[in-house]
């Protein structure tokens, strides 16, 4: 007789012994990481890093072991690195011009302080971000400035109130609530309007859409609703309307708002029966690279703050090679900083080259990076546009749809920018680019629901004076 059957407990303790040895482990830790790594991302980001830093050692090394040559730029890259700064030096020229070319309805007692974008936030349905963070801190602000911020001629928003427990940072900014926001258990600012209508202007009050509508602004208690349920549809503009007496502030007379859309039904005629009216903003939020603070300008010794796209932040001298890739439009450049003074780089930090952007770092570890240069086909890039003709900025988003040698094709849809010469910048879409880079010459033509921009980029393989800017926007201000 077996010892099995002699002893019923030794059989049960080799089969549970059996057991252990086939329970698998190694699934059940592999599922575990897995939780955890979709659960708590930082506390596995770390080793996510170090293993990537260890899989690029191979090319760091032959960055390292090859030839370095150290050599002053010449004269041609002294002249584009001179080039992109009087760039830069321009379009803030022509932005405080712009802003010195008050609206009609602007107090003459108030001065325009063309101030830039650094961050977008809060994300609301179809209307987009309802929040823009400026790059001046709110103690820079003199006391007095007035409530509503404008672009060109067209109101976008108020200024929020500053937040109490601000310590410094991001949280100690200037912010723009724009006409969409609305917070939950808080009443949304309300706009006195009145809409240009073909027999005469009609009074209503502009408030935040629904998050379900399709536009972002919608008219409420018309003065005359027999008159509103008759509009059937135009560009109608809808414009301030200015009401001495407004409990929430002054605000100016006159201020574009948007361009009417009314919702409705058509009936056997052919004709809209309304049942909504609603506002499509004059300038897209997403398209709002730099707003104008109307301070007050007697009595106030503070001059206009003038910022610089490389205002806060980190530069870290860079070394470049191009990566050998299977298409010839997706060009890769791995960069190497420093190995004993390596630094931490953030995806989506921006190659520039002096005032000029190069590209972004697509993947990004301790002492190094992979960028894709800037026009790469199917990105979309916030793109400042600066017309030779002397006209004001045009902000815009554009589509990149092609990158032959130096030369960037993007795509602009609606009647944003007329046809011409000029030089494209950096928007304020990118939170870790900085508004205001330069990035070339550029010729506007017009084409099929938009326009055509071709930009003259740069090669890097052809500039020495490369860096990786590790963009601080927490702690951006005025200088």
């Amino acid at each position: 007789m077996s010892r099995a059957r002699r002893n019923p407990s030794f059989g049960r303790a080799a089969a549970a012994a059996q057991g252990r040895q086939v329970f698998p482990v190694a699934l059940y830790a592999s599922l575990l990481t897995a939780v955890l790594a979709l659960v708590q991302p930082a506390a596995l980001r770390v080793v996510e890093s170090a293993c990537a830093t260890l899989q690029v050692l191979p090319l760091r090394a032959q960055g390292l072991l090859g030839a370095r040559v150290v050599r002053a730029a010449d004269a041609s890259e002294v002249d584009r690195l001179d080039a992109a700064s009087r760039a830069v030096d321009a379009l803030r020229a022509r932005r405080a011009a712009a802003a010195r070319r008050r609206p009609a309805g602007v107090p003459f007692g108030l001065v325009g302080w063309p101030i830039p974008v650094v961050a977008r936030g809060l994300e609301r349905g179809r209307g987009g971000p309802t929040e823009l963070q400026l790059a001046i801190a709110w103690q820079d602000l003199p006391p007095g400035a007035a409530p509503f911020v404008t672009v060109g001629d067209a109101l976008v928003g108020f200024l929020a109130e500053p937040n109490a427990d601000a310590a410094g940072g991001a949280e100690d900014r200037a912010r723009v609530r724009l006409l969409h926001a609305s917070e939950r258990g808080a009443l949304p600012r309300r706009v006195p309007a009145w809409i240009a209508a073909d027999d005469g202007p009609l009074p209503v009050v502009v408030e935040p859409a629904s998050t379900i509508d399709a536009h972002a602004l919608r008219c409420v208690l018309p003065a005359d609703p027999y008159r509103a349920a008759t509009i059937a549809g135009g560009e109608h503009e809808v414009l301030t309307s200015g009401l001495e007496d407004d409990p929430l502030g002054p605000l100016p007379h006159g201020l574009r708002i948007g361009t009417l859309r009314v919702e409705g039904y058509r009936d056997a005629g052919g004709d809209v029966v309304p049942i909504g009216l609603f506002v499509a903003p004059a300038v897209p939020p997403e398209s709002v690279h730099a707003v104008v603070v109307w301070v007050p300008g007697a009595g106030t010794s503070r001059a206009v703050p003038t910022f610089r796209p490389l205002g806060h932040g980190e530069l870290f001298a860079a070394r470049s090679s191009r990566l050998p890739v299977s298409s010839s439009v997706r060009i890769r450049w791995f960069v190497t900083t420093d190995v004993l003074t390596g630094a931490w780089l953030g995806e989506g930090a921006a190659l520039v080259h002096g005032e000029r952007l190069v590209g972004v770092l697509a993947t990004a570890g301790l002492g190094y990076g992979v960028v894709a240069p800037f026009g790469q086909p199917g990105r979309s890039w916030p793109i400042t546009l600066l017309p030779d003709d002397g006209g004001a900025p045009v902000d815009l988003m554009a589509r990149a749809t092609a990158r032959d040698g130096t030369r960037v094709t993007l795509e602009a849809t609606g009647d944003v920018v007329a046809p011409g010469s000029g030089r494209a910048f950096t928007g304020a879409s990118i939170p870790d680019v900085p508004a205001g880079l330069y990035l070339g010459p550029c010729v506007v033509t017009a084409a099929p629901g938009g326009a055509s921009i071709v930009v003259e980029h740069v090669d890097p393989e052809q500039e020495s004076a490369l860096a990786v800017f590790r963009h601080d926007v927490g702690q951006e201000v005025s200088r």
